[in-house]
């Protein structure tokens, strides 16, 4: 065997002569070399490969599990911003747990808060209650009492005695149970089986001693465990701001929820019926709805890798509005041609009710005689509007101008580029009963590429240098990203303007598209700012689908003078709104901030900055509060 590996590190050394700029062959010697025990050159082998590329994650994993994490290049190692600390490849999460522990909160508060404990024994698996109750003995908070709604037959099952070696560990029959007589006004929900990190409580007591929510939740990631080698970290459930249509829709919904004493009966009854993981998901979302609920950014609790229970709908804590009310589909073009005519044919194909969608289209100047020509049908349309606007281009004149043609209609509006065509049917009843929830403001969708790669899948704010972008751009169509968030409906930051829905009253309350300023670019994230600035949530919906020729009508920042005039837009944008440009309530902030990818590292957050974000959850977690002296 050490023979053939011994060939095997020859011949890839052969191959690295022959063509020293592939990466490939460098993490081939530097494996095989790992094998041999020839630890140190492996080492250099390893980071040969990392240097050559640093997207390739192969190479980054195999030099991170081999201990060499301080050898990646510094942009990997440097402290990153906003109270972030340490950072770590994506691929390499099991390292990145094992180098950053949970810390305790920075304070005492929240020490001598007394915590009641359901653990739900629904699976009737005496070793799954066991590894919760253990987990809780270990805790470094330790006013709790854990009542155990049991299923077990048995009164002299091993498991039983653990109540007589912790008189904290209570089991009682669900017919029988009752609010204990120490009065404790919080609970803690967690299934058999959900090992809690041993800072879950003090983190958990912290946030209701420091903070007034109606509920709290935390990270939780998925482990393997095996008795010889313990608990290895696979992957981490990294949960948004509160936002109840990600709630709604994740894969993962939070395994760690802290809820008033108000709430144990809705846990109770609705978890006898539908099982206590629905009845979590359901009573966490009545808090969402009714405001305000704290997120706690660390993970802290963990199941094993097994395929969790189907997921119900949460229909009864969503409005799912379906009437269909009128839009107005604004849309821009100048010799679009072909691109006008499959745009608007898309929207009323795969429209419920295309007799309640009228059109306005604005001619910024067009000379092509095909666009000139089916201008002209389109003018005969009872349902469509042409407007001529011979000046130059103006990206939010030329719909506020659309807009402000159709003087008393109070339809919602749709704003559309001439170069997307639209997929999904019944596109128009998910768009208005999106906007028919009153605490809805903006509506996206989900772009895709002709050759079918994402486009736009929401807007990540704060990430590389801070410059807003597309979240999965040019990933496969089927990659759903972290929690599978591209192609779900969720709240987001900020949405692009190819495709935005708004209601009239908002669009008008807020003034529109800001022309002066933002004529070409970011005019969408702006609107959108401006949007949350008023209370009102921006929502990402996947379901809704179009193909979007990017940039085909005015093409690309291919040159100086384009790029100039980009970064002056931008300039004008982070004078208006500073450090709100930078936030994304959407995104957890284990994810590294200063990355060209926005989920392409992890980072830990210190003790302070976790208080910091756990206030934000609770006091304005989707608002956009802008510093006094920022101009509006």
């Amino acid at each position: 065997m050490s023979g053939d590996l011994t060939a095997a590190a020859t011949a890839f050394r052969q191959a690295i002569i022959l063509k020293p700029e592939r990466p490939e062959g460098h993490l081939e010697l530097g494996r095989t070399l790992r094998l041999l025990g020839q630890r140190a050159e492996a080492m250099d082998s390893l980071s040969r490969a990392v240097s050559l590329s640093q997207a390739y994650v192969e190479a980054r994993r195999e030099l991170i599990m081999a201990g060499g994490a301080s050898l990646l290049p510094q942009d990997f190692l440097a402290p990153p911003p906003n109270g972030q600390s340490g950072r770590f490849p994506a691929e390499a999460y099991a390292v990145f747990r094992d180098h950053n522990p949970v810390l305790p909160p920075p304070t005492n508060e929240g020490e001598n808060k007394a915590l009641s404990v359901l653990v739900d024994d629904t699976t009737a698996d005496p070793a799954a209650v066991r590894a919760t109750l253990l987990s809780l003995t270990e805790q470094t908070h330790t006013l709790w009492k854990a009542h155990i709604v049991s299923r077990h037959d048995s009164a002299n099952h091993p498991l039983r005695s653990l109540g007589y070696v912790d008189p904290r560990i209570l089991f009682e029959d669900i017919e029988s149970f009752r609010r204990p007589a120490s009065g404790a006004t919080w609970w803690l929900s967690l299934s058999a089986g959900t090992v809690v990190d041993r800072e879950a409580l003090s983190w958990m007591a912290h946030t209701v001693a420091t903070t007034s929510p109606g509920g709290v939740y935390a990270d939780h990631e998925v482990v393997k465990t095996n008795w010889k080698d313990g608990r290895r970290s696979l992957w981490p459930a990294l949960q948004p701001m509160p936002d109840i249509d990600d709630l709604a829709s994740t894969p993962e919904p939070p395994l760690l929820i802290l809820l008033p004493v108000t709430d144990l009966d809705d846990l109770l009854t609705i978890g006898e019926r539908d099982g206590y993981h629905e009845a979590r998901t359901w009573v966490l979302a009545k808090a969402i709805e009714a405001g305000p609920v704290a997120h706690v950014p660390r993970i802290l609790s963990a199941r094993e890798d097994v395929a969790p229970s189907p997921r119900r709908p949460l229909q009864r804590a969503i409005r799912s509005d379906a009437s269909a009310r009128e839009l107005l589909v604004v849309i821009p073009t100048r010799d679009g041609g072909q691109l006008l005519k499959t745009c608007v044919n898309s929207l009323l194909k795969t429209a419920s009710h295309p007799a309640r969608i009228r059109f306005v289209v604005i001619d910024n100047g067009s000379r092509d005689t095909d666009t000139l020509a089916l201008l002209g049908k389109l003018k005969k349309r009872k349902d469509t509007e042409v407007l001529r606007v011979d000046e130059p281009f103006n990206w939010s004149r030329l719909n506020n101008l659309a807009v402000g043609a159709e003087v008393g209609t109070l339809a919602d509006l749709v704003f559309v580029n001439d170069d997307t065509e639209m997929l999904t049917i019944g596109w128009d009843l998910r768009v208005a009963s999106h906007l028919a929830r009153p605490k809805i403001g903006i509506v996206g969708a989900r772009m895709l590429y002709p050759n079918g790669t994402v486009q736009h899948a929401g807007i990540a704010m704060g990430v590389a240098d801070g410059m807003p972008i597309h979240e999965g751009a040019h990933v496969e169509g089927g990659d759903g990203g972290p929690l599978d968030r591209w192609r779900r409906t969720r709240s987001a930051a900020a949405v692009t303007g190819a495709f935005m829905a708004i209601r009239r009253n908002v669009f008008d309350r807020i003034g529109g598209f800001d022309d002066l300023n933002l004529a070409v670019a970011y005019n969408d994230i702006d609107l959108c700012l401006r949007v949350r600035e008023q209370g009102l949530r921006v929502l990402y919906d996947a379901e809704v689908e179009l193909i979007h020729h990017e940039s085909v009508s005015r093409g690309r920042n291919d040159n100086a003078a384009r790029i100039a005039w980009d970064h002056g837009e931008l300039l004008g944008l982070n004078e208006r709104w500073g450090k709100a440009l930078f936030r994304d309530p959407a995104r957890n902030p284990h994810w590294a901030s200063d990355r060209l990818a926005p989920f392409d590292a992890f980072c830990d957050l210190t003790p302070d900055a976790v208080v910091r974000y756990i206030g934000e959850s609770v006091a304005s977690p989707w608002s956009v509060i802008r510093k006094p002296g920022r101009k509006p």
